[in-house]
This record gives structure tokens, C-alpha cells and sequence, in this order.
């Protein structure tokens, strides 16, 4: 069974009869025919979030505040004032903040003392500008470095979804998936669940219940690209990581630890392209849960947009959504579709972004046999009748 650890952030908020809060970031909407927010927008806007965390970097030499964009707060809040301190220490000790405004996202980065050294806990607190105090135990993750890991941010998705996916990872060689929750209904339960899944692999659960952002503004979603970033260099211990969403499911026919295992170590980023697994008529049995497995074809061409990656944690200066930034010394490659893709189902959505098409007849023009996926989940199937068998049971034994 799966071994789970839990982190929460240390997250810091504006008070909640606070008369300052953040403005848009942008007005602009994303959608054709929608030239500007409106007042209405500000329903799904992160209007209160100073901090989602603040956490020592996986080497633990620095303290990283990982922020929204700041906007209009800035004027009232900054400079602040960081100060940190371990238990053996007298004093406090003054930290200097670099503030590093990334793509919908800031950083701040607090160099610690270099006499330190790497450091697993410590006392921290800030004072802004307009007065405004915080005040949190900082106490590093103990993550045993591994070769491949992967990491999502999901909410509210069925639990089979979870676990197929992160069975899935498994087959693929990852050690470790990072699960972070943008505040499903069952949040409170899936530290419990995600122990139960019948994989050898570690799951960390991380809550990052902050509000995505308006589904008319793509420029004003903040959640998720510190997410990603945090997934690096917080919770980074790894050789490789994987950036994907519990609909999205990598294939490389050559094997995918193999593909991540010859890569030059000069080589930071690897962009996948993808594609689109349809919903074809009969392939789900009626009111069943649709599941990766059922689907048993993909489009014929690949998208071409909706890229998704994995990265050294090393090489990473910036993930996005769907590419990444390397640090000077590393380069980004652009993986060939023959070599590894991802398959996007279609039906494995709860319909956040609006609804999805409904099923489709079978076009042998536009699309082909796929069986990468359930080739994974009869390989399971047989290897739990093997066990099964071997221990005296029978086929009446078997789940």
C-alpha cells in the first residue's frame, strides 16, 4: 500500500473585514468576445492571499515565501521586515528579501546565513508595513531523494480517478506523487484514502485550498502556477518531475524511465505534446464512472497545444503550465511525438471549465487504437490474479 505524508502551508491572508484588498491583476479576459472584467469576476479573484507558504527550499539554505501577484497591495505592504532564527540561537536574525515576480506568481526568496548551513527547522516572523504581523514554526519535509517523480493539483475528481492515476505513475517508474488539493468536498478524508491505494509508492497530500481565480481570465489564475513552482523547490527531491493533470496519462513506447534515464545532464526540460483520447460511443457501459481504462482510442493527429512537462528540479528557474524556464546551463527540448506523448482523455472531467462534448461514432479518419494505458491495468488485473492463485485462492477470491 501507498505510504502518505502530509504538508500543509503556512499561509497568511488579509483579516477578513480588511478594507484593503487586491485588485485584478489584469482586466482582460481570456474568452473571444469579452473585453474586460467586471465587478462579478471578483467571485472566483484571490482578493485576501498574501502567502500560500512559506517553507525552507528542498536544500533547506533558503527561506521561499510563495505569494499571488501583489498589485495594488505593494503600495501598503512593502517593505516588510523577515527575521528568522533556530532553536539554538539567542536572537533573531534579520533575513533580506529578494522579491521575484514570476509568471502569475511571486516568489520571495530569504537567504539564510551561509554559517547555517542546511537547516530543518527554525522560528520565523514578518512585519509589513501597514503593521500587519506573522508569525510560523518553519519545519523542512523529510523527503528521501528519488529518481522520478509526479505532481498535480486537482479538486473534487471521483477517487478512482486518483488512484487509477497514481497507479498509473507507478507502472511508469515514479517513487513519489505529489497530490495537491484545491479543496475537495472530501479533503478532510484523503490523507486516509490515498493510504489505501494498492501501490508501492509515496503520496504527499498537500491542501492549497485558495481560490483558483475567475473562469473568464486566464491572466488572474494564481493558484496553480505557484503550485508548480512549489512542487519544485519546496518539494523538489527528485531527479525528474512530472507536471500533469489526473486526466493526463504519459507514453513513451521505449519506456518512460528509460527516455528520463538517457537524458544529458545539461538537459533541464523535456515538452511533451499530446493527444486527445475522445469519448467513443459503447466504450462506457451506461451509468458506469468513466475511467481511463475504458477508452480504447485516440485522435489520429496530435494536438499540438495543451503541452505539459517534466524538468530537473535543478535545471527548473520557472514551471509553467505548459512549459517551463531553465536555469542558465540547461537546455529544453521538445520531445518528439514518436518518442513520448501524453494521452488527454476527454471524459475524465468534472466539468469546471464548462462542459465537454458528448460521445462520438467511430472515425477511422480521424482517429485510431490506443491501448497503452489499459495495457497498464491488465497487467494489474493479472498480476492480482497471480497473487491471488498463489496464496490458494480462487478466481471467487479475486476483487
Amino acid at each position: 500500500m501507498a505510504t502518505v505524508l502530509e504538508s500543509r502551508p503556512r499561509s497568511l491572508s488579509l483579516p477578513a473585514d480588511s478594507p484593503l484588498l487586491r485588485e485584478f491583476y489584469k482586466r482582460r479576459s481570456h474568452m473571444p468576445g469579452v473585453e474586460a472584467l467586471d465587478e462579478s469576476d471578483y467571485e472566483g479573484f484571490d482578493r485576501r492571499t498574501l502567502l500560500y507558504d512559506l517553507a525552507l527550499d528542498r536544500n533547506g539554505r533558503t527561506l521561499l515565501g510563495f505569494a499571488p501577484p501583489m498589485v495594488n497591495l505593494a503600495a501598503a505592504l512593502l517593505p516588510l521586515t523577515a527575521e528568522a532564527r533556530r532553536s539554538e540561537d539567542p536572537g533573531w536574525t534579520r533575513l533580506r528579501l529578494r522579491r521575484l515576480r514570476r509568471f502569475r506568481h511571486e516568489q520571495w526568496e530569504l537567504a539564510l546565513p551561509r554559517g547555517w548551513g542546511a537547516v530543518e527547522a527554525l522560528e520565523v516572523r514578518l512585519r509589513f508595513a501597514n503593521g500587519l504581523e506573522f508569525e510560523a514554526r518553519v519545519e523542512r519535509l523529510p523527503l528521501r531523494p528519488v529518481f522520478q517523480q509526479w505532481s498535480t493539483l486537482q479538486k473534487d475528481n471521483p477517487l478512482e480517478w486518483i488512484d487509477d492515476w497514481v497507479t498509473y505513475a507507478v507502472d511508469q517508474g515514479a517513487e513519489r506523487v505529489l497530490l495537491y488539493d484545491n479543496g475537495s468536498a472530501y479533503a478532510a478524508d484523503l490523507v486516509e484514502h490515498c493510504s489505501r491505494i494498492p501501490a508501492e509508492v509515496e503520496v504527499v497530500v498537500i491542501p492549497w485550498d485558495f481560490p483558483y481565480g475567475p473562469p473568464r481570465s486566464h491572466y488572474n489564475n494564481f493558484a496553480q502556477a505557484a503550485q508548480l513552482n512549489h512542487a519544485s523547490r519546496i518539494l523538489g527531491a527528485c531527479a525528474w518531475q512530472g507536471f500533469l493533470d489526473l486526466d493526463e496519462y504519459p507514453v513513451a513506447p521505449g519506456g518512460l524511465e528509460g527516455l528520463l534515464r538517457a537524458q544529458p545532464r545539461h538537459r533541464g526540460l523535456l515538452r511533451l505534446d499530446n493527444y486527445l483520447v475522445p469519448a467513443i460511443e459503447g466504450e462506457v457501459p451506461d451509468g458506469q464512472l468513466p475511467r481511463a481504462r475504458n477508452f480504447r482510442h485516440r485522435a489520429l493527429a496530435p494536438r499540438g497545444k495543451g503541452h505539459k512537462c517534466f524538468s530537473r528540479p535543478e535545471g527548473l528557474r520557472e514551471a509553467r503550465t505548459h512549459n517551463g524556464r531553465c536555469r542558465l546551463g540547461y537546455l529544453r527540448r521538445a520531445v518528439p511525438i514518436e518518442e513520448a506523448y501524453f494521452l488527454h482523455f476527454d471524459r475524465l472531467t468534472t466539468g469546471w471549465k464548462g462542459a465537454r462534448g458528448g460521445d462520438q461514432p467511430m472515425d477511422p479518419r480521424r482517429h485510431v487504437e490506443e491501448n497503452a494505458v489499459q495495457r497498464h491495468y491488465e497487467r494489474d488485473a493479472a498480476s492480482l490474479l497471480t497473487e491471488t492463485m498463489t496464496a490458494g485462492g480462487s478466481l471467487g477470491d479475486a476483487p
